[in-house]
């Protein structure tokens, strides 16, 4: 049972990794829009589309989706969860006015949990959750 877990977070980590890499390659698609960028997009005309909202079928967009709908009921832990694998971070730094000079490599989770004015417990306890919520959504 003990391995079981073991090699599920193997494969979680590994799975986070490439979901970096496939939000930071450009890849990453938005899963909706708002009906005011479809009318921005068309100029003022609403075009009604099938395709609107598709997203390849792969495990980088399935990651994105959990962490997407996490981030609606609890935008600090997605936000982590974004900082810890360097994945679509620079929105984060946006979104909190946080110091644009930070860059989220090779940084300790102590200097996330200062950036983000929150005590490391605090830090840990949400990273945790939010592993959790991925880990139960995609395996």
């Amino acid at each position: 049972m003990q391995l079981q877990a073991k090699t599920k977070r193997l494969m979680l980590d590994k799975h986070l990794e490439l979901w970096a890499l496939w939000c930071n390659s450009g890849c990453l698609i938005r899963l909706q829009k708002s009906s005011i960028a479809k009318l921005i997009d068309n100029r003022g005309v609403m075009i009604p589309s099938t395709s609107e909202g598709d997203i390849h079928d792969c495990i980088e967009s399935s990651i994105e989706r959990v962490v997407t709908t996490l981030f609606k009921t609890d935008s600090l832990t997605a936000d982590i969860i974004r900082l810890i694998y360097c994945a679509g971070w620079q929105d984060v730094i946006r979104r909190r006015r946080l110091d644009p000079r930070f860059t989220p490599y090779n940084v300790q989770h102590r200097h996330h949990a200062d950036l983000l004015n929150i005590p490391l417990r605090s830090f840990d306890r949400r990273l945790k959750k939010g592993l959790d919520t991925i880990t139960l959504a995609i395996y």
